[in-house]
């Protein structure tokens, strides 16, 4: 792991190394456990934030829902706490890229990613939020766990092959103490549900709905929500105009596209009922394809990414949420 030439002791057991970004409410770096010698990386709310009740109690809440997912598709929260003032957490470090930049890399080669490795990453991603999904209390009363803000940015491709969950910050969730302002849309524009942006309930169909437009666009390499500013994105969604797959890509396979505009369908009841459901419809249709679904396929893409400039391999990716990432544009209109 790269050492930064002016490092900074924080909470007296990490060494931070590299800033990864720095958003309104709070900053991510890349930083050493000094007690395991393991790279993690550090979220902590901004100095000029000591304070900040509402910033305070919308960290709390990422460290409540986080903490308590412990999942091979979901990235761990290893440990937090509070010093100087600052709240902050420990997230496990991702040998890794982003969707965003996987799919990028693929592009900048000139070339989709294979089948297989797009179903693969798609169906990690709906376990994961499985799992998130159906959490409970010790009581057995469901926690109501809804992302809401699923995104390229917000998948994490390990060089193993695996995919995981970045950033529960804006998650919906019982156990929330933040109050979120009456009419406020949280999540990524281009990566909403229309029901989120009508301001209506949500459930893990809303984040079916967004593995829906992440399968629409790696497979057909063209944006579907995507429009000039952020409020254009939301209408198009609330439009509700899907074109089919097969329009954009020759040769699309009929059951793929079938599962796709189904996960993609305007009214909740008309998609998948869970995300797990989904997982298993990409199987099924990896499977009738004959496509390979193996880690091993994905991490041959991730290493063919990486391997492209060896000083890039080397320097970590931005596994960075809410805090400070933007949405990667490079998927063509």
């Amino acid at each position: 792991m790269p050492r930064g030439t002016n490092t900074e002791r924080f909470a007296e057991r990490f060494e931070v190394v590299m800033e990864l970004a720095v958003g309104g409410m709070g900053e991510v770096h890349l930083a050493r456990d000094l007690t395991t010698g393991t790279p993690v990386v550090l979220k902590r709310i901004r100095s000029t934030h000591i304070g900040n009740r509402d910033y305070a109690t919308m960290f709390e809440d990422e460290v409540r829902i986080g903490g308590g997912l412990t999942h091979p598709n979901i990235v761990a929260l290893l440990e937090s706490g509070e010093h100087a003032g600052r709240l902050w957490m420990a997230l496990e470090y991702i040998d890794g890229v982003t969707l965003s930049q996987l799919q990028a890399g693929a592009m900048g080669r000139r070339r989709r990613l294979p089948l297989g490795c797009i179903l693969a990453i798609i169906s990690d991603v709906a376990r994961g939020l499985e799992y998130a999904h159906t959490r409970t209390d010790e009581s057995g009363t469901p926690l109501g766990i809804v992302h809401r803000d699923l995104s390229p940015a917000n998948v994490m491709v390990t060089r193993q092959g695996q995919a995981k969950i970045l950033d529960f910050g804006v998650a919906k969730a019982a156990m929330k103490q933040y109050v979120s302002v009456s009419g406020r849309v949280k999540g990524t524009p281009a990566y909403l549900s229309p029901e989120q942006i009508a301001g209506q309930g949500v459930d893990a169909r809303t984040d079916v709905y967004v593995m829906g437009t992440l399968l629409y666009e790696m497979t057909t390499l063209r944006r579907l929500f995507k429009r000039n500013n952020p409020l254009m994105s939301m209408q198009a969604i609330l439009a509700g105009s899907v074109p089919r797959p097969s329009q954009h890509a020759e040769g699309y396979p009929a059951p793929l596209e079938a599962v796709v505009l189904k996960a993609l369908a305007r009214h909740p009841n008309a998609r998948y009922g869970s995300a797990g459901e989904l997982a298993e419809a990409l199987v099924a249709v990896g499977e009738s394809l004959g496509a390979d679904l193996s880690a091993k396929t994905v991490a041959g893409e991730v290493e063919a990414l990486l391997g492209l400039d060896d000083s890039e391999a080397a320097r970590p990716v931005a596994q960075t949420d809410d805090f400070g990432a933007t949405v990667d544009e490079t998927i063509a209109d």
